[in-house]
Order: structure tokens, then sequence, then C-alpha cells
């Protein structure tokens, strides 16, 4: 799939450098997906490194505790290794090969995560509303599914339909009840 189409970009820009570019540059979400897999893999190793090393070495450390509490807790971390790392190198694979399940579960997770920000920390954590606000004024979109998310915001500025990175370039949207914005055709209504 990849390789299918860098060849129809390659024809027709010419440079197969310049398809590569922007193939990565077009698929954003794969590579944080990538990314964000190979992440998961790296704690998984760890995890199942240290829990390794003291199973391994558990007969040095007996004498300091009363039971086996550390046995069990050095166990607990290769099994929550193991998962971390099956879970990561799943995500890894499947980003690859641009698994639709995989995209789908991403996107999924993304519109819970961002419904919930919008819900509860929107306005008031400045990390979460400038990344909300990021993500709306980027993909041209309002709210984790449309504009009428923010009927249930609970920290939406007062007065405000929508906030203004849910406005279209150049215009005035935010004016209305939440959710309800006066003038609807002036919000972005496309999730990318």
């Amino acid at each position: 799939m990849v390789a299918t189409a860098i060849t129809e970009l390659k024809d027709r820009n010419g440079s197969s450098l310049q398809a590569i570019k922007k193939y990565i540059a077009t698929n954003l979400h794969l590579r944080v997906a990538f990314v964000c897999g190979s992440g998961a893999i790296l704690c998984g190793l760890v995890l199942i490194g240290v829990g390794a090393y003291v199973t391994v070495n558990y007969n040095d450390y007996q004498d300091l505790f009363a039971d086996d509490t550390m046995l069990t807790v050095s166990w607990t971390a290769i099994s929550i290794g193991l998962f971390i790392f099956v879970v990561g190198f799943s995500g890894c694979c499947g980003t690859l090969k641009e698994s639709s399940c995989l995209l789908k579960l991403i996107a999924n997770n993304m519109t819970k995560g961002m419904q919930k920000a919008i819900n509860e920390t929107y306005g008031v954590k400045d990390g979460t509303t400038k990344a909300v606000d990021d993500v709306q004024d980027t993909f041209e979109c309002c709210g984790a599914s449309w504009y009428k998310d923010y009927k249930t915001s609970q920290h939406l500025q007062p007065g405000f339909a929508v906030p203004p990175s849910c406005c279209r370039h150049g215009e005035e949207c935010t004016g209305g009840s939440k959710g309800n914005p006066d003038y609807p055709n002036r919000v972005w209504t496309d999730v990318s």
C-alpha cells in the first residue's frame, strides 16, 4: 500500500524523494501511532528487564523482606511488561500495514479523549485548551465529532457557543448558546 502510494505520487511529481516526503507529511497519524507503539515496546522491554533482573537476583535480597513481596512485584512487572510489549508491537505492525482496524481504534480513542477534555478541562487547564485549539485549527474541525460537543463543556467561556478555534478563518462564529452557534455555517464542520 505504501509502495503503491509512493509510486503514484512519483508519477505525478517526477521525484521519488518528493513523493516519499509528501506521503510522510500527509500521514502524520501513522507516524504518531508508530512512535507511540515504539515507545510502548521500549517501556515493555524495560519492565521485563527490571522484573527479570529482580527475579534472577532475588536470593541476594530475600532477607530484606518478611515474605515473597519482592518476587510478586518482579513477576507482576514482567507480566505488565509483556502485555505492553505485545500491544506496542501490534500497534507498530498495524501502523506499518496501515491496518484500518488499528486506525479506527486510534481515532475512536482520540475522539473519546478529546470529548472528555472538552467536557471537563477545556478552558481551565491551559495545556488542554491549547491542545484542543491546535487540533481544531490544524485540522479545520470543531469538537471531538462536531460543534455540538460544546453543549456539555463545563468551562467554555461564558457567552460562547464554540471557541474561536472552531471558526473558519476570518469568520466570527462564537456567538450563541453552548454548542449552538448563531452562524453554524461559519464553524468548521468536517473532521479530517
